[in-house]
């Protein structure tokens, strides 16, 4: 029965080892180099739901858009509660591409996402994405929401890599 125990504790300490090995570093490598970002859009009114589905997001999540068709695909899903929908953003996507981050449905008014900054390494973008919550005793509307923020950068082709900042801020 002892040795059944230190197996099983063996093994189970070999996966979590094995797990820390493989896991995404949350910070960009030393040789990362800033790249500018430029807001495209940015709010709390989002609709966006899982691609494919009518289901609300339960994460944030990170879209690269490269052209124009999927960049209007996006815009009309995104305010799919608005009619007609806000005008479309230009964007140059023979230079640029779309990084859109969308946050999850929250209960409130009063949340909000941001892109902060974008580091290119050799084989990603690395993204300091803020996401700020409202604190106790905080006056907020009560409707659902949903930030977003788009950001125009330069084509790479390179994945994106998130780094969330939580930041609750007070209020009077």
């Amino acid at each position: 029965m002892n040795s059944i125990r230190t197996s099983l504790l063996l093994v189970l300490t070999v996966i979590s080892l094995a797990g820390c090995a493989t896991a995404i570093p949350v910070q960009p490598p030393p040789a990362a180099i800033k790249v500018p970002v430029e807001t495209v859009a940015k709010g709390v009114g989002g609709a966006y739901s899982e691609p494919g589905t009518d289901t609300q997001l339960v994460w944030p999540q990170i879209r690269v858009i490269s052209d124009q068709g999927g960049f209007t695909a996006f815009w009309n899903s995104l305010h799919r509660n608005v009619t007609p929908p806000p005008p479309l953003p230009s964007v140059d996507f023979s230079r640029n591409d779309v990084i859109a981050v969308v946050d999850m449905v929250r209960p409130t008014g009063g949340y909000g996402i941001e892109v902060k900054e974008a580091q290119e390494g050799m084989d990603a973008i690395w993204l300091t994405i803020i996401r700020r919550t409202p604190g106790r005793g905080c006056f907020t509307a009560q409707s659902l929401s949903q930030p977003y923020h788009l950001v125009a950068i330069r084509k790479s082709g390179k994945r994106c890599i998130p780094n969330y900042v939580d930041v609750t801020y007070s209020c009077p």
